[in-house]
């Protein structure tokens, strides 16, 4: 319940919003802000035409990595 109130008071530019939650017994969800692109992983791990691979380009890569340090350096502080 504590990492939820925590979670739910952060804003960053590199941090998905926390909208709400719900705990019903075994049950339990985060709801976050709306992605109208998708999340990270569709760009990374999904396919396209003809079943192949996605391949981001390094540069792709080190700006996601960058980002993420960012928000994690955010969350430290």
């Amino acid at each position: 319940m504590n990492e939820v109130v925590s979670i739910s008071r952060t804003s960053h530019v590199n941090i998905v919003t926390l909208l709400g939650f719900c705990f019903e017994r075994s049950k339990r969800a985060l709801i976050y802000e709306f992605m109208p692109h998708g999340s990270l992983d569709k760009f990374i791990y999904s396919q396209g035409s003809n079943n192949q691979s996605r391949r981001l380009e390094w540069k792709t890569l080190y700006d996601i990595a960058l980002g993420i340090a960012r928000g994690l350096e955010y969350l430290h502080q």
